[in-house]
């Protein structure tokens, strides 16, 4: 039996054409797996009909440009080498944007590979989300690579001129495919339905939604495209468009008091990004002290933090200081350490006789923080590793427990301090160091019947809530408390919670509630307590402390201050997205309650505000400003 189908197996390899077919199923099969799990499996997205052949068009030009190249018209040892580091580039490619998908529901753009030193604090995270369907798609990945370079055969086309066509034809496809995409924009232009956010044309165009562009190009124009952009020049200076950034901001200086205006003058600041904080973390037995602070202060109950760029963290802290978000275009916001923000908070307070610190627990360079603060006014980057023991140092309740750390928090006549804390980062399934602190620190506070990422979470949770705790008494045992203002905001939702149901369902709410949904308050003594219901975003949170502030900005921000009454309240997010408080805008259709003429005004409102955003940043636009 055995020698039978030893010779069966024999005459199928013996068989030039057997070989040949199976070659190109091989070498074919790593090529579309990636698209088809991230763009079919993961996240598949409905296209248009008129668009649904693009993406499958672009991948076909690309596989046959790639294949013909490496077969055909390179050595057969060259051709070989140059498809194995192809196939593996894109196979790393594919499982890194796999793993972002599942923890932020969100691709990388191609430039995030600058910032792979930064990805250190999730790489323990990665085990969570992998499990045997990945195993198995990696094992037919690979697999195929090494059966194709076995059956690798020399090429057999001599003549040049027709072994290059094939090649030469696939450049003319994706050339072909790349213009008929503008072709189509230009009639969505002339039909006036340019402005609807996920409109096909207009996401490829801008490129400036990760997830659509993957879906509506393919992973491999999505990656070559992504990499043009890194060297394409879209910073120019265009006449039209300072017009109109002109106008808008014109538009926003006209001084708007009301009962809010200058309120907190003077008050010593302490301006907290609290790191991962979720609303439902905030309780009596885990965090008592954030909870009374906000019952007993302003807490803005409708506020977001859309993800913007990668980064989370980062891209907030830009935010909640500048009033403008990451540019859609990019990917973090620690680029643009050399332009100039002369209405950012620090440099404000600055002007007011204010000394700007900012702390926190990584190194000065970690996200370029020292360059990037120091744009923002703040006088000094201290990071608690140059102070504290690496055990101590990424836990918030041990910074401020340091009379080191707290003499430079408090020494200047009027400070402003931006503090990141760090305790209840990611992950909560290893004990890491600021875990193990935790559990020796409030042993009593481990709830065995909760699930280990939630009991975790919830653990470290007390550990900020400890750091506010202590602030708050040594402020007042320092006499300090009556003349300071916390204010604290949340950098995103608490994603290091594998399962993003379950964070929904920790909070009471249903699985159509934004998850972006997190915590801000303003905290003084003698500040009369206020339940803020209006929607804000972190781009609001600078004009509304400003003016609390008695700060004079000139209204240069894209945020609103909250207490503006003529502010009805928006946020929007980088998929299109966006909430008014009674309008859930989501994937192009009406959640709740449908009023088609507004939502059009809004659509058209919003790409307004993204492309003057991303004007602003990209262009250094207040650097000019300041020579005017």
């Amino acid at each position: 039996m055995a020698g039978k189908i030893k010779k069966v197996l024999e005459s199928i390899f013996s068989n030039n054409i057997v070989i040949s077919i199976l070659f190109w199923i091989f070498a074919i099969l790593p090529l579309v797996t990636s698209d088809i799990v991230l763009r079919y499996v993961l996240n598949p997205i409905r296209l248009n009909n008129s668009y649904v052949f693009v993406p499958i068009l672009f991948n076909l030009f690309w596989i046959v440009l790639i294949l013909y190249i490496c077969k055909f018209i390179l050595p057969k040892k060259i051709g070989r080498i140059i498809y194995v580091i192809f196939t593996l580039i894109f196979g790393f490619w594919f499982f890194v944007n796999f793993i972002s998908f599942k923890m932020f529901s969100k691709y990388l753009w191609v430039e995030t590979v600058f910032l792979f030193s930064e990805a250190k604090n999730y790489a323990s995270a990665v085990w969570q989300y992998i499990d045997i369907k990945v195993f198995l798609v990696g094992i037919i990945y690979i697999g195929s690579i090494i059966l194709t370079c076995i059956m690798w055969q020399e090429r057999k086309i001599k003549n040049r001129i027709l072994r290059v066509i094939p090649a030469i034809l696939s450049i003319i496809g994706i050339l072909g495919v790349n213009a008929y995409m503008g072709i189509a924009l230009n009639k969505d232009k002339a039909g006036g339905a340019w402005e609807v956010w996920d409109k096909p044309t207009l996401v490829y165009d801008k490129f400036a939604d990760s997830n659509k562009s993957l879906n509506i190009a393919g992973i491999y124009q999505y990656t070559f495209k992504s990499i043009y952009k890194i060297f394409a020049n879209n910073n120019k200076v265009l006449p039209e468009k300072e017009k109109m950034v002109d106008d808008f901001f014109e538009g926003k200086s006209i001084k708007k008091e009301n009962e809010m205006t200058g309120i907190l003058k003077d008050k010593n600041v302490v301006f907290v990004l609290m790191e991962s904080i979720d609303s439902w973390m905030i309780n009596d037995k885990y965090m008592p002290t954030v909870k009374y602070m906000m019952e007993n202060g302003i807490n803005f109950a409708n506020h977001y933090m859309p993800n913007v760029g990668v980064g989370y963290t980062v891209n907030a802290e830009f935010a909640a200081n500048t009033g403008f978000y990451c540019p859609s275009t990019e990917t973090s916001a620690s680029i643009f350490t050399k332009n100039s923000f002369p209405y950012a908070l620090a440099n404000m307070a600055n002007e007011k006789g204010y000394v700007g610190t900012s702390f926190h627990s990584n190194g000065r360079n970690f996200y370029n923080r020292l360059a990037l603060h120091r744009q923002f006014g703040y006088s000094d980057y201290k990071s608690f590793m140059d102070y504290l023991s690496i055990e101590k140092c990424v836990q918030d309740s041990e910074a401020v427990k340091s009379d080191k750390i707290y003499g430079m928090m408090t020494g200047n006549d009027k400070f402003l301090d931006f503090i990141i804390t760090y305790s209840v980062h990611l992950p909560y399934d290893k004990e890491d160091n600021k875990l193990k602190g935790a559990m020796a620190n409030y042993p009593d506070l481990i709830d065995e019947s909760l699930d280990l990422e939630t009991r975790n979470a919830l653990l470290l949770a007390h550990d900020t809530d400890e750091f506010f705790r202590i602030l708050l008494k040594r402020l007042e045992e320092d006499k300090l408390l009556d003349n300071t203002v916390i204010i604290a905001f949340t950098d995103h939702y608490s994603y290091g919670i594998s399962d993003k149901k379950k964070v929904l369902e920790l909070r009471g709410e249903d699985e159509d509630a934004i998850i972006e949904k997190v915590p801000f308050f303003i905290y003084s003594p003698g500040l009369k307590p206020k339940e803020v219901k209006k929607v804000t975003s972190t781009i609001d949170i600078l004009p509304t402390i400003a003016n609390m502030l008695g700060f004079e900005n000139n209204g240069y921000y894209l945020g609103e201050d909250a207490f503006d009454s003529n502010y009805k309240g928006l946020v929007y997010f980088p998929n299109g997205n966006w909430y008014d408080g009674n309008i859930y805008y989501k994937d192009g259709q009406v959640v709740a309650e449908d009023n088609k003429e507004y939502i059009d005004e809004i659509n058209k409102y919003i790409a307004k505000l993204v492309d003057i955003n991303d004007y602003v940043i990209l262009t250094n636009y207040f650097s000019r400003l300041k020579l005017r």
